[in-house]
């Protein structure tokens, strides 16, 4: 009798154990899907705000655009005849500088492609000596030829293509910036340093003609650090004179009278 309650109390416990271990992993399993729910539901949050930035960068493009589109409206040479409407196309644009002061041979080439009203293309230059309007051209063409002959144009007159970093070749024109913005509008005056024609000595302002002949030069050498645009020769009137904007003088290439010279940004009160 004693055995048989030993077996039937040994049947109960394996009966338990088996039980205790059936039930276990069924919790942990579930405990485990229950951690990988709230983990998934933290992430979600994650995955919105990931498309914030997308939204700021494709805000700021127009406005490049409407920036870029003015800039070469402005850009239309200024002397240029017979272009009302028009705009420069694109990167197309280049004035050009030739400077010999030892033959005080001072010169400019301008190119531009412009498009006009509708769908006229045409090729623009203007040439000259610095100082006068000089002369100009304007051809009309298709788009493609008025570009390609910009670009043959610019390495005719520069030796470098379109658009190289290649240095300056001696004996070339060479290409400025153009298009910064100009200063303030400038007073331009000489000194006399005796009276001479019935003026007394001192500063006086330059002949109206001349202010914007002077001006123009001025602003290229500011716009160009370091182009050899400091000393100029340029044509007023029946005169030439080559300026210096490091020393601040003009000398007259008839008399060879150097003067000194000032440019003041207000006018004068005298």
């Amino acid at each position: 009798k004693k055995e048989k309650r030993q077996k039937a109390v040994a049947k109960k416990k394996e009966k338990a154990k088996a039980t205790s271990k059936a039930t276990k992993p069924r919790a942990k399993k579930g405990t485990k899907k229950a951690a990988r729910a709230k983990v998934t539901m933290k992430k979600a949050p994650a995955k919105r705000s990931g498309t914030k930035p997308a939204r700021k960068t494709t805000a700021t493009k127009p406005a490049k655009k409407a920036v870029a589109k003015s800039a070469a409206a402005e850009a239309v040479d200024e002397k240029a005849t017979g272009v009302a409407g028009c705009e420069v196309v694109g990167e197309y644009n280049a004035k050009l500088h030739y400077i010999n002061l030892e033959e005080n041979s001072d010169k400019y080439f301008v190119i531009q492609v412009l498009a006009g009203p509708g769908q006229a293309t045409y090729l623009y230059t203007r040439w000259g000596r610095s100082g006068t309007d000089g002369q100009q051209e304007l051809t009309a063409m298709g788009r493609d030829d008025a570009i390609a002959g910009f670009k043959t144009k610019f390495k005719e007159k520069t030796g470098n293509e379109f658009g190289s970093d290649a240095p300056h070749q001696e004996g070339k024109y060479q290409s400025i910036i153009t298009g910064l913005p100009a200063l303030a509008p400038g007073v331009w005056e000489y000194n006399l340093a005796a009276p001479m024609d019935g003026m007394p000595a001192g500063w006086h302002p330059y002949h109206p003609s001349a202010i914007p002949i002077v001006e123009e030069v001025f602003v290229e050498w500011k716009n160009n650090p370091g182009a050899g645009l400091d000393v100029r020769c340029v044509q007023s009137g029946h005169y030439s004179y080559r300026v210096s904007f490091d020393k601040m003088q003009q000398t007259n290439l008839q008399t060879n009278k150097t003067r000194p010279i000032r440019r003041l940004s207000e006018q004068p009160t005298r």
